[in-house]
């Protein structure tokens, strides 16, 4: 029986060239996803923060009523935090919500409807609020919460 030897012309693997045109493809397929990508991120990091938000009211309103003692929610808006504080004692933050970079929730810009709400030790609020939170691609989402002390996230 005879063997049958390949031929010397005959190469095995790809060239220089064809790796190439391979990443080249890839890099191109890369470029047109980031943004995409990154847009979706952005969204569900605002969807995670507008919940937090929400647990953070849901929060406030159990601290006022532990305490027996009336809180505040106010908002250091350019410095993306809200904060929640006894009333009537400066110095008394209870709660203090960072949602800029390095938190891991990264929202662009955050914005109150009012200046501050008092919750009461009934969960009664003195007024109603919105927080909006927005991404840096200016998807956002708001959070209300209502005169009965009922925080809800709103659709999108």
């Amino acid at each position: 029986m005879t063997r049958i030897r390949p031929r010397p012309e005959a190469r095995a693997g790809f060239t220089l060239f064809e790796l190439l045109i391979v990443v080249v493809v890839i890099a191109i397929l890369a470029a047109i996803a980031f943004p995409k990508i990154g847009e979706t991120v952005a969204r569900s990091k605002v969807t995670q923060a507008a919940s937090v938000v929400v647990g953070d009211l849901e929060q406030a309103s159990a601290l006022a009523a532990r305490s027996r003692r009336p809180v505040v929610i106010r908002c250091d808006c350019p410095g993306l935090t809200l904060l929640v504080r006894d009333r009537g004692l400066a110095d008394s933050v209870r709660v203090r919500r960072f949602l800029g970079a390095g938190s891991g929730l990264e929202v662009g810009t955050l914005a109150l409807s009012r200046d501050s709400v008092v919750i009461f030790p009934s969960g009664i609020v003195s007024d109603t609020l919105a927080v909006t939170l927005t991404s840096r691609y200016g998807y956002s989402r708001t959070v209300t919460l209502s005169r009965g002390g009922r925080p809800r996230l709103l659709p999108p």
